[in-house]
């Protein structure tokens, strides 16, 4: 159940950016999350499938490893972006975001 506030004291406008993940209308820039670490284990994890013999055991057994390295960058991603929109949530009366205008 959402209450429509009257007045709202404390507003925000957040901007999604290209540099920096976002910005809000009180000067914080949102840093992207350092996943980089999970990504080169991404990345060594499909290499080593792509060395097994395609329907083996051992390629079977490689593809759930690379799948839950997906899971975990996944995780992190959602993570991230739930602690982000929960502050403000949790700040703000009202919050604004941009909508993208791009066609393609």
């Amino acid at each position: 159940m959402s209450t429509k506030l009257k007045n709202p004291e404390k507003c925000v406008g957040i901007d999604v950016g290209i540099l920096k993940y976002a910005h809000d209308t009180d000067g914080t820039a949102v840093e992207r999350p350092d996943l980089t670490d999970e990504r080169e284990r991404l990345e060594r994890e499909q290499q080593t499938l792509s060395r097994k013999d395609h329907g083996s055991a051992n390629y079977r057994k490689q593809q759930r490893i690379v799948a839950c390295r997906h899971t975990d960058l996944k995780r992190k991603r959602r993570d991230f972006l739930h602690k982000l929109s929960n502050y403000y949530a949790r700040e703000y009366d009202l919050v604004a975001v941009e909508t993208s205008t791009r066609k393609d």
